[in-house]
C-alpha cells in the first residue's frame, strides 16, 4: 500500500512570434479579413509593388481589420511597416491600432506623419510608439480606422506591403502543470466514450462503450412499421426504412439490427422512446404538408415536389391534419416497443424519454404546433417514466434531453427569455424546476423516476459545430470548451454570458436529486480535421474530470478519421487494449502568460498501474520540447503517444526509462498527447517533475506584472458543495475552476449482473467506478432474433480507503 502525496510538475514555455508579412499582393496565411469598411484586397488602380494593393473608403468610423487567430506576442515585434497612399484628397485621418481580444490596446494616428497627397509614403511605427501595457501578452491582429466619423466618404486611401519587423528578442512564456495526488476527484466512467448510430464495424474497431438510437427521427419512429418521419430535418416526410423482409415486421427492423449490432460488438445500447403521441401510420412515403392539399409553399423537397415545408407563400404556417402521415399513440406504444426489444435482447436497460422535448413545436410542428411549457415539460416525464418503471423495474431512464442553453433556463412558451411561464413558476430555471419536481415525486411516492439527468450540448459560436477549419473558427472552437466548466469564460456566441455548464448542473443535482447521474447524450464540436479532433479529445477529458456518467457524440466519427483516432487514444492507445482509466488527479496550470488556458491544458488520472496525463497543445504554430526530471516515484518505461494534423494512427512518439532519468520530449503544435507513466508501487514518498521548454529562451525587457493560474476544474470527493475559489498573492492570481465535491458512493457504479436465457450478458462494474466489462460479445452482427452472445467478464477494483473533507481541501488515501 502506498500513502503518498505525489507531485508531478510540468514546466512549459512557448514562443509566440509575430508573422512577418501581413499583406503582400494578398492577405498572408493565418490572417482573416474582418474589415467593416468598404474596401478591396485586389485593387489594381493604385499599386506600390506587384499586382494588387489594399483600397479603403474613409468614412463613418469604418475600418480595415486583419485578424490573426493564432496570436503573437508584442515583444516579438520591433515595428509595423507599410506603404501608404493618401489618395487625391490627401486623407490622413486614420488611426492604426494593434488588437488583443477584439480591443485596441495600442493606437497611433497617421496624422502625426508627414504624408503628401496622391503618392506613396513609407511608414514604420516602432512597437514602443503603440504604448502597449506590459500586461498584454498576446495580440490578435491590427486595424486601420477612420477617425472623422464623416457621413460620406472623405476619400479613398491605399495600403501595400504591410509587414512586421521582428525583434531579436526570443519570447518565452513558462507554464507549470502540477499534479497533486493528495486531491483526487471523479473516477472515469467508461460510458462517456459513447456515440450515436455507430455501426458494427465502428463499434468493434474503436471500442465505443455506448451506442445511442436517438435524434429527431426517433421521436417519430414507428417500430412496428420500421418507418420514421424526418420532421423539420427533411420536409416532414414519412420514410420507410430499407427492409428486405417487411412481412416479418416488427422483427428484423432497423432498430432490431441496431440493438444486435451494438451488443454483438461489445457496446451497450440507449433506446430513445417515441412519446410525442404520434407515429407514422404505415410504410408509405407520405408528407405532412402536401402542396396538392394545402397549396403552394415557400420550399418543397427537390426530390418530391408535393412535400412542402409548411410555410405558405404569404408566410403563414400551414394548419395541417396530423392524420395525413400519423396515428395517435400513448405511452403503451413505447412499453410495447421495449417488450418487443426484450425478445431479442432481454437486458435492454437504458431508456431515453424522447428527444429535445422543448423543440417539439418547431422540429415536429406538424403534430405538435404549440410550444412546450414548464408543466408539459414535466408531464412528459411523469406520465411516461412512472409506467415504464412499473413495467421495467430495472430500467434506467434518461430525461429530459434538453437541446441546449435555452431550455436549461427557459420553457418553449417563453422562447428563451423570461416570460409569463417562468413568472408563473417563480422564475426558477426550467431544468432546476424539473429537478425540484423529481425530488417532490420521490418524497411522495418513494420512486426515483429518472436515473440520468440528460442534456444535449452544441456550441453556439459561429461554425464551431461544422467542418470549418478556418483560423478564426479553430480558435473559438477550442476556447468554447471552457463554457463546459469555467466560471470566468464568457461564451463567444449569441449567448454572450458565463455558462459554466457542468458545475452548474452538478450543483443543482446535488441540491435537489443527488441520486441522479449526469448524461450528455448528444454533443458535437465539429466534423473537420485538426481542431475538431482536439476539441473532441479534450471534451472527453473534461467529461471524465467533471464527473459526467454517460456521453454520446452526435454521431459516430467517420471511420478512419482523425476524430475517431481521438477515441482510440483513450480506448486502445497502444493497439493492445490499453485504456485511460482511473481517478482524476488534481491538475493545475500556472504561467506568467495570462492566456495560457487557451494554449495548454492538461488532465491527469491514475489507476492501480499507471498515471495517464492528457496534454493538449492548442498553439497553432509552436512545437513544445519537454524535459522530465526527478521521476523517482515512478518505475518502468514511460510512453508518450501523440496525434497531430498529419496523423493517420495513434503513434508512439517517445518512450524511455523513468527511474530518476531526465528525459527530453517534443510535442507538436496542434497536438493531443497522452503520457503514460507506470506507478512504482514500492515508493513511499517523493515528487515527480516534468519540464517543457521551447527551444532556447533569452531574457527580455517585456515582463508581465501578474501570474495567473488556471486549474482546469478540480473534482474532489465530498457530497455537498461546488466551490470556485480565487486567491490573489504577490506573485499573481490562482483560480481554481470548478472545485466540485461529489461523494465516492455517488460516483461509484453498482455491481450488476444480468442473464438472458438464450442470449447471455454479463456485466460487472466495480464499486470504485472502474468498469471491468460490459458484455464483451461475439463479433456476429446477425440481425435475426436469438443470436448467441458470448460474455466475457474481467474484474478490477480500485479500493478507496478513506475520504476526508476539510473545508475546500479534500484529502484522500487510495490503496494501490
Amino acid at each position: 500500500m502506498i500513502r503518498s502525496f505525489l507531485i508531478v510538475s510540468v514546466l512549459i514555455s512557448v514562443c509566440l512570434s509575430a508573422p512577418t508579412t501581413v499583406y503582400d499582393n494578398s492577405l498572408a496565411a493565418g490572417f482573416d479579413d474582418y474589415s467593416w469598411a468598404t474596401h478591396s484586397l485586389t485593387c489594381t488602380t493604385v499599386v506600390h509593388s506587384s499586382q494588387y494593393s489594399i483600397s479603403m473608403d474613409v468614412e463613418g468610423y469604418q475600418g480595415l481589420y486583419f485578424y490573426y487567430a493564432a496570436g503573437f506576442s508584442p515583444v516579438s515585434i520591433q515595428s509595423l511597416n507599410f506603404w501608404y497612399n493618401s489618395g487625391s484628397n490627401g486623407v490622413t485621418s486614420l488611426s492604426v491600432a494593434l488588437i488583443s481580444a477584439s480591443t485596441a490596446v495600442g493606437t497611433v494616428s497617421l496624422s502625426s506623419f508627414t504624408i503628401p497627397a496622391n503618392s506613396w509614403t513609407y511608414i514604420s511605427i516602432p512597437i514602443s510608439q503603440f504604448n502597449i501595457q506590459n500586461s498584454i501578452s498576446q495580440l490578435n491582429g491590427l486595424w486601420f480606422q477612420d477617425t472623422t466619423g464623416a457621413s460620406t466618404s472623405v476619400g479613398t486611401v491605399y495600403i501595400d506591403d504591410l509587414a512586421f519587423t521582428l525583434s531579436n528578442i526570443q519570447v518565452s512564456y513558462n507554464a507549470t502543470v502540477t499534479l497533486d495526488f493528495s486531491k483526487l476527484g471523479n473516477t472515469i466512467n467508461p460510458y462517456i466514450f459513447g456515440v450515436s448510430f455507430g455501426d458494427a464495424s465502428q463499434i468493434k474497431n474503436v471500442g465505443y462503450t455506448i451506442n445511442r438510437w436517438g435524434g429527431n427521427s426517433a421521436t417519430r419512429y414507428s417500430w412496428d412499421y420500421d418507418t420514421q418521419n424526418k420532421a423539420n430535418d427533411w420536409y416532414f416526410e414519412n420514410y420507410p426504412n430499407t427492409n428486405a423482409h417487411p412481412e416479418l415486421l416488427p422483427f428484423n427492423s432497423s432498430s432490431d439490427s441496431f440493438i444486435l449490432d451494438t451488443i454483438n460488438n461489445g457496446a451497450v445500447p440507449i433506446l430513445t422512446l417515441p412519446l410525442i403521441g404520434w407515429t407514422p401510420k404505415d410504410r408509405t412515403f407520405t408528407q405532412s404538408f402536401s402542396v396538392a392539399k394545402y397549396g403552394a409553399q415557400q420550399q418543397s423537397d427537390p426530390y418530391n415536389s408535393d412535400a412542402g415545408n409548411g410555410i405558405l407563400l404569404n408566410g403563414n404556417k400551414v394548419v395541417n391534419d396530423p392524420h395525413d402521415t400519423s396515428k395517435q399513440v400513448t405511452v403503451q406504444y413505447s412499453i410495447d416497443f421495449v417488450n418487443h426489444v426484450k425478445q431479442i435482447y432481454s437486458n435492454i436497460q437504458f431508456l431515453q424519454l424522447d428527444n429535445e422535448i422543448v423543440l417539439w413545436s418547431s422540429t415536429h410542428r406538424d403534430v405538435h404546433p404549440l410550444p412546450v411549457g414548464y408543466d408539459e415539460f414535466w408531464n412528459v416525464t411523469v406520465t411516461s417514466a412512472a409506467p415504464l418503471k412499473n413495467a421495467f423495474p430495472n430500467s434506467l431512464i434518461y430525461s429530459p434531453s434538453t437541446w441546449g442553453w435555452c431550455d436549461i433556463y427557459y420553457s418553449g412558451k417563453d422562447n428563451c427569455a423570461t416570460g409569463s411561464d417562468s413568472q408563473a413558476h417563480n422564475n426558477v430555471p426550467v431544468l432546476q424546476w424539473f429537478l425540484q419536481q423529481l425530488a417532490a415525486y420521490k418524497q411522495a411516492h418513494n420512486v426515483e423516476l429518472v436515473d440520468y439527468l440528460d442534456l444535449h450540448w452544441y456550441p453556439q459560436a459561429t461554425n464551431v459545430f461544422s467542418s470549418d477549419e478556418s483560423a478564426s473558427t479553430q480558435g473559438v472552437r477550442l476556447r468554447s470548451l471552457r463554457a463546459l466548466y469555467d466560471p470566468t469564460y464568457v461564451d463567444e456566441s449569441w449567448i454572450a454570458r458565463v455558462i459554466n455548464l457542468l458545475p452548474t448542473i452538478k450543483g443543482w443535482i446535488s441540491q435537489y436529486a443527488p441520486w441522479l447521474k449526469l448524461a450528455v447524450s448528444e454533443y458535437n464540436y465539429g466534423d473537420g480535421t485538426i481542431t475538431s479532433m482536439l476539441a473532441q479529445a479534450e471534451v472527453l477529458s473534461i467529461f471524465a474530470r467533471e464527473g459526467v456518467d454517460s456521453a454520446c457524440r452526435w454521431t459516430a466519427p467517420t471511420s478512419g478519421s482523425i476524430i475517431e483516432l481521438a477515441y482510440k487514444m483513450y480506448l486502445n492507445y497502444d493497439g493492445k487494449g490499453g485504456k485511460v482509466t482511473g481517478t482524476y488527479v488534481n491538475t493545475t496550470v500556472t504561467s506568467p502568460m495570462p492566456d495560457v488556458i487557451n494554449s495548454i491544458t492538461a488532465y491527469s488520472f491514475r489507476d492501480n498501474n499507471n498515471v495517464y496525463i492528457t496534454l493538449f497543445n492548442k498553439d497553432a504554430l509552436n512545437t513544445w520540447s519537454i524535459t522530465l526530471n526527478n521521476l523517482q516515484n515512478n518505475a518502468g518505461t514511460y510512453k508518450l503517444y501523440s496525434l497531430n494534423a498529419t496523423s493517420t494512427a495513434v503513434s508512439l512518439l517517445a518512450s524511455g526509462n523513468v527511474n530518476g532519468q531526465t528525459l527530453s520530449l517534443s510535442l507538436a503544435s496542434y497536438s493531443f498527447n497522452l503520457l503514460v507513466v507506470p506507478i512504482n508501487k514500492g515508493a513511499t514518498s517523493g515528487s515527480t517533475s516534468t519540464t517543457i521548454t521551447t527551444g532556447s529562451s533569452a531574457s527580455t525587457s517585456h515582463t508581465t506584472s501578474t501570474s495567473s493560474s488556471s486549474t482546469s476544474g478540480i473534482n474532489s470527493i465530498s457530497s455537498t458543495s461546488h466551490v470556485t475559489s480565487t486567491t490573489t498573492t504577490l506573485s499573481g492570481t490562482t483560480t481554481n475552476i470548478g472545485l466540485h465535491t461529489t461523494s465516492t458512493i455517488q460516483n461509484a457504479n453498482p455491481i450488476t449482473s444480468t442473464t438472458q436465457k438464450g442470449n447471455t450478458i454479463s456485466s460487472t462494474t466495480a464499486l470504485s467506478g472502474t468498469t471491468t466489462s460490459t458484455g464483451s460479445h461475439a463479433t456476429s452482427s446477425s440481425t435475426s432474433s436469438g443470436s448467441q452472445i458470448i460474455p466475457t467478464t474481467s474484474n478490477t477494483v480500485l479500493q478507496t480507503t478513506s475520504t476526508t473533507q476539510k473545508g475546500n481541501t479534500i484529502s484522500s488515501t487510495t490503496a494501490l
